[in-house]
């Protein structure tokens, strides 16, 4: 469910990006006119930009329409941004007001719902976790986790050790020889 909420969400923010930027380019496009003095000084630039690396007039004219284009749809895009982040916190707005009527999932031992834990019966007098058992005594049983095997190593190597030094007699604290201290330079 999560990740079906989380993919309507990045669809949802991503056409609203697509539409207010196609919304904004159009804006600025009816701005930008050829007999704009603003627009004149921004082409000339461009033109003469690309002439000085070796484009004949024609392709410098239409390099520097391609970059007026270009610097257009770059600043649709940019101004396409706020009107994300304000739908996004209209939306986290208006969450807090919609939680009084969500329900509350329990999860409980319910008939209805909810995790059981699963049971099996003993054949053989044990003691269970919960304490003394009889024959027979059904015993709630916490399902098994999985060791990785990583864990598994650790846990024989940390009983194999245990094994080992079951035997050893203890007598008062260890003696632990250690390399003499070379002096260092600083």
């Amino acid at each position: 469910m999560r990740n079906i909420g989380g993919s309507v969400g990045i669809a949802l923010v991503t056409t609203l990006l697509i539409q207010r930027s196609q919304y904004h380019q159009a804006t600025l496009v009816s701005h930008i006119t050829v007999w704009d003095p603003q627009t004149r000084v921004r082409l000339a630039k461009w033109a003469s930009h690309f002439a000085t690396q070796g484009s004949d007039s024609f392709t410098a004219q239409r390099r520097a329409m391609a970059m007026l284009y270009r610097e257009t749809v770059t600043q649709a895009q940019l101004m396409a941004y706020p009107d994300d982040f304000w739908l996004l916190a209209l939306l986290f707005a208006a969450v807090p007001l919609l939680l009084p009527f969500m329900r509350r999932i329990r999860l409980s031992a319910a008939p209805g719902g909810g995790r059981r834990l699963p049971r099996r019966v003993r054949t053989s007098p044990t003691k269970s976790r919960e304490g003394a058992s009889k024959d027979g005594e059904i015993a709630a049983r916490a399902p098994r986790r999985v060791q990785s095997p990583l864990r598994k190593r650790w846990r024989d190597v940390s009983r194999e050790r245990r094994q080992k030094g079951a035997g050893k007699k203890k007598t008062g604290a260890r003696s632990v020889e250690r390399p003499p201290m070379r002096a260092s330079c600083v």
